[in-house]
């Protein structure tokens, strides 16, 4: 996983930095004698163990790191010990005799190594990241496509839908407020008609009531 691979990257870095704690510390120690130079050496020793500790968990099951994993956790034993006997000899005797364990030792040598593989190991990791990155990115790609795919198939199911079932409906309906609207239209016209009827005969009664008039005052 992403989280994982973060974690062998800080897990490599921490581990280098602590050794190199712990050369500051001894070499500090060395040349002066002082314990408060033993300080920084013990916290680094100790953060450095505690890495070294963590990084079975992390490295176990990949085989592409199992082999420069046994060579770094071998590198950072053997020198985390040689430290300490330096330690232990320039507390117990001279400058001179810690000076000359140092010499013989190949510390040079096996720092410059633990550099490289902690380097390499690193560098194996972000390719890996980078890799998983690039999964990561063309699958949310497929998945907006998809979405986008979706959207668009529903857009014409929608209007599919629309065709095939509102428009005739509206259509009915229209028809149906057009037969509404005419049977009005004739409602109002037949009132109209019944309307001009009643007045005439109205107009009709009132020249019979006028001619019975006449009738009487001729009489």
């Amino acid at each position: 996983t992403l989280a994982q691979t973060h974690g062998r990257i800080v897990e490599l870095t921490s581990l280098r930095s602590a050794l190199e704690e712990t050369e500051t510390g001894e070499r500090g120690f060395v040349i002066t004698g002082q314990d408060e130079f033993l300080a920084p050496y013990e916290a680094g020793k100790e953060a450095a163990t505690r890495h070294l500790g963590q990084l079975p968990a992390l490295f176990g099951n990949d085989p592409a790191q199992a082999q420069p994993f046994a060579e770094l956790r071998s590198l950072v034993e053997d020198r985390l010990r040689e430290l300490e006997e330096i330690i232990q000899i320039r507390k117990k005797g001279s400058f001179e005799e810690a000076q000359k364990a140092i010499f013989v030792s190949q510390r040079r040598k096996a720092m410059e190594r633990i550099r490289q593989l902690t380097d390499s190991m690193k560098r194996r990791e972000q390719e890996v990241l980078a890799a998983r990155r690039t999964e990561l990115e063309e699958a949310s790609t497929g998945m907006f496509r998809m979405l986008g795919g979706g959207i668009i198939v529903l857009v014409v199911l929608i209007g599919a839908i629309s065709a095939a079932f509102i428009i005739p409906l509206s259509r009915k309906l229209g028809a149906a407020i057009q037969r509404i609207q005419s049977a009005c239209a004739e409602l109002e016209a037949t009132a109209a008609q019944q309307s001009r009827g009643a007045k005439a005969q109205v107009s009709a009664a009132t020249e019979v009531s006028t001619t019975m008039r006449e009738l009487v005052a001729t009489s």
